[in-house]
């Protein structure tokens, strides 16, 4: 939403960075629609909410509202910054609200202060079924490697059943894919052939695109190892996004006069996120704050494939192979 508010130079890196549009009209009707597709699941639980809390007396260009009112499906609502406690729970509030309870503490009250003029919140609660559910009496303590030096004994589920997997060679990594019921999204997850070689798909992120996977797999019946895993966790992103060349925003040179005439900078970018995979499926939750101040046997038959190394995890939507929820597990069981 600060993109379509941005202006001059700090727009230009903001667009740059996030590959949009150079015309707003065209990424504001790609965002609608994706926004409106995504709110059309109906096969899994599937929750996107957007919010601007705006400090009291601070005036923000009409136009601007109507940006985030009609592409975005935010409403404004007022806060009284001057207490920063009250308006931190009445922000948490609408959070919890919007991701079933699973996140309530994504600000506290030492993150907002009279300076405070915007904070832009998008909240994002996914839960959904296995389309080929995990028989939890086959769940069992297996070795998953940490790292190439410790190995830790973790729950591993297990199931014998038709995927889409195939070889990354770029990446030198393998997929697959675990449908949802309704195959409206999909869960992937990239593992790398060497245990330690997560950190040369990190560094190579750019070349996975989900829309292209199918070319570099099939589908077949294949024997399943992932393990159970549970996670959550608080990150301020502002020294990534200055390092990927979103800096300007963050600094008095920041040009956000669509939001308002007042002159305005990013103090912080927050983001919570929580989930949770199981035999039955998996529950995931995101939650980003903007806050704007003034300036075996069967293996000879059957592929087997075996997530027992660090990995990344992409829960991605059918149609358009948007990602709704991407991270990384080192281990999983913290």
């Amino acid at each position: 939403m600060a993109a379509y508010g941005a202006r001059g130079n700090t727009g230009f890196q903001i667009r740059q960075t996030l590959t949009l549009p150079e015309e707003d009209a065209i990424g504001q009707s790609g965002y609608e629609s994706l926004i409106t597709s995504l709110n059309d699941i109906k096969t899994v639980d599937l929750q996107i909410a957007n919010k601007i809390f705006v400090a009291k007396k601070f005036e923000v260009n009409p136009d601007y509202t109507a940006i985030t009112k009609d592409i975005f499906h935010s409403e404004c609502e007022t806060v009284d910054v001057s207490n920063p406690t009250a308006a931190a729970a009445t922000i948490n509030s609408w959070c919890a609200n919007n991701t079933n309870n699973r996140i309530k503490d994504l600000l506290t009250p030492d993150d907002i202060d009279n300076r405070t003029k915007l904070v832009l919140i998008n909240a994002i609660y996914f839960k959904g079924k296995w389309k080929d559910s995990f028989d939890g009496k086959y769940t069992s303590d297996l070795p998953f490697h940490i790292n190439s030096n410790t190995i830790k004994e973790v729950p591993m589920m297990t199931i014998t059943s038709m995927y889409l997997h195939g070889q990354l060679h770029n990446l030198d990594a393998r997929f697959v894919e675990l449908p949802y019921k309704g195959d409206e999204v999909s869960m992937f997850i990239i593992v790398p052939n060497k245990i330690d070689g997560l950190q040369r798909i990190e560094n190579n992120i750019h070349d996975l695109d989900f829309s292209r996977l199918n070319q570099y797999g099939r589908n077949e019946e294949v024997i399943l190892f992932v393990p159970k895993f549970k996670i959550e966790n608080t990150i301020e992103l502002n020294n990534l996004l200055q390092k990927v060349g979103m800096a300007e925003m963050f600094t008095d040179a920041a040009d956000f006069s669509g939001i308002a005439d007042t002159p305005l900078k990013v103090s912080k970018i927050l983001q919570k996120g929580f989930i949770e995979v199981n035999e039955e499926g998996s529950e995931a939750v995101a939650a980003s704050a903007f806050l704007v101040r003034p300036a075996s046997a069967d293996a000879v038959y059957k592929p087997v494939i075996q997530v027992d190394r660090p990995f990344l995890y992409a829960i991605v939507d059918s149609r358009y192979k948007s990602i709704l929820f991407y991270g990384r597990i080192q281990d999983p069981t913290l």
